[in-house]
């Protein structure tokens, strides 16, 4: 079962527009906005869980699941990195300042290197024309177009939607 994001997004929009976020003036005092913003998160989720179909649930929260499990997973990597990096340092002897600036680069890369990729996926899926895009996002593939193909059209691998 896909996530189905169009379907979906508009409910959040307009479950996040039924009750306001709590003011930034609250990051004053983290607790209470923590408190404030949970309360807030939860009720916009309830109000957005409400407006969709039983399959949209199950969407939404498989990938919050999936996505929380990923998270996580990035976050012991990270830890074991951190470690790794520590131990050159150590058996190299570098000053401490030289561990800080290897994290720092490496996060920096981490960081970098999937959001210079979704910034070209982006500008390559606005280069493509409308009537070669995939009816469904991240499909390439389209059943209903497969009705219209010969048989030597078929061969030549065009479901896939490029020629």
């Amino acid at each position: 079962m896909e996530f189905d994001r169009e379907a979906t997004v508009g409910t959040a929009f307009a479950a996040q527009a039924a009750k306001a976020r709590p003011s930034a003036w609250w990051w004053l005092l983290p607790p209470v906005m923590y408190v404030l913003h949970r309360r807030w998160y939860r009720a916009m989720r309830q109000t957005m869980l409400a407006q969709l179909t039983r399959t949209q649930r199950e969407q939404v929260t498989s990938f919050q699941s999936k996505a929380t499990g990923w998270f996580t997973v990035a976050a012991g990597a990270t830890l074991l990195a951190a470690g790794e990096t520590w131990q050159i340092v150590a058996d190299y002897g570098w000053p401490v300042w030289r561990f800080w600036s290897l994290v720092a680069v490496l996060m920096a890369t981490a960081v970098l290197t999937p959001a210079v990729r979704m910034i070209g996926d982006a500008h390559t899926a606005e280069s493509v024309p409308a009537r070669s895009r995939p009816a469904t996002p991240g499909r390439w593939f389209d059943p209903a177009r497969l009705s219209g193909l010969s048989g030597a059209e078929d061969q030549k691998g065009t479901d896939d939607g490029r020629s």
